[in-house]
């Protein structure tokens, strides 16, 4: 793919105003880690400036820089030419700088309104009256329509991230900061945000944006800042690009392992996985399953393709067992474990690839090499009470040395970890040989091109080895790169099945959304 052709909107570069925010010679440092080394960059009014680079390259660290999350190592942040101190979140908020973090910072028990009144730090009382009129406005402008007395609670994913972008500009915010805010989106609403992101550039705001998604990057972007290892590699404007400059430049050797990935057909094996008339109600008490009859054989994936909130979730909390059905059967091989713990399924052979890596899938206060055991039955220990830290550590280092991507200093917590390490550690746990069954959401997520393939890989061998794989995810292109068959799912039903020779974007799109066959 080369960069695709766009019209940048005139910049305030152009007529020699300084940057809405600039950064020079930040640097930040955790433990003996140098997460950013001498960064330099500006941000124009009227443009938006995308940050590409690989996970662990420093993108996450600079943004929580910018934003007063994290105090500065080294360096100094202007706005508008004058020095600015950035010691927390509410500063920055004070001074007109906004992010959408990939994990969204809303309260699920308030309304849409209470949230975008809490983000305000301007504001002295919640109710204003003025408030609901301007946040009405700013939504029809935008196209950010939702409903300012719905709990957040009870709103889709996409719904989230509107209220999201309507909390910084109900708020004043002139820098806003996207981080991979495409990776929770359902294919048909990632235009729609692209669209808002043209509309605010043109409406002179200063637009910083994370992805790892390098199309949608050339469909918007007017600079881009290319970051390795903590570092600069190089900055310029989107249309001095092209794509295979741009893997060099984030990726450098590694370049050759982020190649187009599409894997061969298989043929079934055995039995794997199986639904059986599940009906299920999630911990909300709302149906979440409805009649779901599922065959995931042994030597196959099955992809699942859904619109957030339709039932994929209720998949993994059955399939594991910590939610029990009110109807039907789960099965794992030739055993019936609709009755089963979850422990009795994992040694079974049963893995899963939290939806959540960090809040399902890790805990953030223990250490990698701790998370590496987790799902993986008891701590190695000397005796009831006593860990065996030396045989816990070297089982850590030998899912590091088989993980198909580099993996965090075993010793870092892993709540200070990227998004993206966070998720290879995570992978790097679950994708071990001894899975027979493996249920995978959205495995790329937040994954740079290179890790992304690696993952990719990792599952075709792992279904090439004979396990059942259930694959979730958000990236159509993912799914029918990799899945035998694919099912759409719609409010907690089975909407449509087709196998791999029938494969259909537009089809598969219509039945997310609620069309029938």
């Amino acid at each position: 793919m080369t960069a695709t052709a766009i019209s940048p909107a005139p910049t305030a570069q152009a007529t020699s105003a300084p940057p809405a925010l600039s950064a020079r010679g930040l640097r930040k440092v955790f433990s003996e880690v140098v997460a950013a080394d001498a960064i330099d960059l500006d941000v124009y009014g009227g443009e938006v400036h995308a940050i590409l680079g690989e996970n662990g390259a420093g993108k996450s660290t600079l943004m929580k820089m910018l934003f007063g999350y994290y105090r500065l190592d080294g360096g100094s942040i202007s706005m508008d030419g004058a020095q600015v101190e950035l010691d927390s979140p509410a500063d920055a908020r004070l001074r007109g700088i906004g992010m959408v973090f990939q994990n969204f910072t809303l309260v699920p028990a308030l309304t849409v309104l209470e949230n975008v009144a809490l983000a305000d730090p301007k504001r002295g009382f919640l109710f204003d009256p003025t408030l609901r009129k301007k946040l009405m406005d700013i939504a029809e402008r935008y196209g950010l329509a939702v409903n300012p007395d719905a709990r957040v609670a009870d709103i889709s994913v996409g719904e989230r991230q509107r209220v999201e972008i309507l909390k910084l500009l109900a708020s004043d915010a002139k820098v806003l900061i996207f981080d991979e805010p495409t990776s929770v989106l359902a294919p048909q609403e990632v235009e729609g945000l692209l669209n808002i992101l043209r509309q605010l550039r043109a409406d002179g705001y200063a637009v910083l944006l994370i992805s790892h998604k390098l199309r949608e990057v050339f469909a918007v972007a007017d600079r881009i800042t290319v970051l390795r290892r903590g570092r600069v590699v190089s900055t310029g404007m989107a249309t001095e690009y092209g794509e295979t400059q741009l893997l060099e430049q984030m990726l450098g050797d590694r370049v050759q392992a982020a190649g187009a990935f599409i894997a061969d057909p298989a043929t079934a094996v055995g039995p794997g996985m199986h639904l059986k008339g599940v009906e299920y109600q999630g911990p909300d008490g709302r149906t979440a399953l409805r009649n779901v009859t599922l065959d995931v054989p042994a030597g196959q994936v099955v992809g699942v393709a859904a619109i957030a909130g339709n039932g994929q979730s209720a998949l993994a909390e059955v399939l594991l067992g910590i939610g029990k059905q009110s109807a039907g059967t789960v099965t794992l091989g030739d055993r019936d474990v609709s009755s089963a713990s979850p422990g009795e399924r994992l040694a079974l052979g049963l893995s899963i690839i939290a939806e959540d890596p960090l809040v399902q899938g890790g805990v953030g206060a223990m250490a990698v090499q701790d998370n590496l055991m987790l799902t993986r039955g008891p701590f190695p220990g000397k005796g009831s009470f006593t860990l065996n830290l030396r045989k816990i550590g070297a089982t850590a280092r030998d899912f590091t040395e088989r993980a198909p991507f580099p993996l965090p200093t075993l010793k870092r917590v892993l709540g200070t970890l990227s998004g993206g390490n966070v998720q290879r550690v995570v992978l790097a746990r679950e994708l071990q040989p001894h899975g027979k069954y493996l249920v995978a959401y959205y495995p790329s997520r937040g994954l740079d091109i290179a890790s992304s393939r690696a993952v990719q890989r990792a599952i075709i061998a792992r279904r090439d080895a004979g396990a059942a794989v259930l694959l979730v995810s958000e990236d159509l292109d993912e799914l029918q790169a990799l899945s035998d068959s694919i099912v759409v799912m719609h409010h907690g039903h089975i909407a449509g099945h087709m196998e791999r020779d029938a494969f259909d974007s537009t089809r598969i799109g219509y039945l997310m959304t609620g069309g029938a066959e």
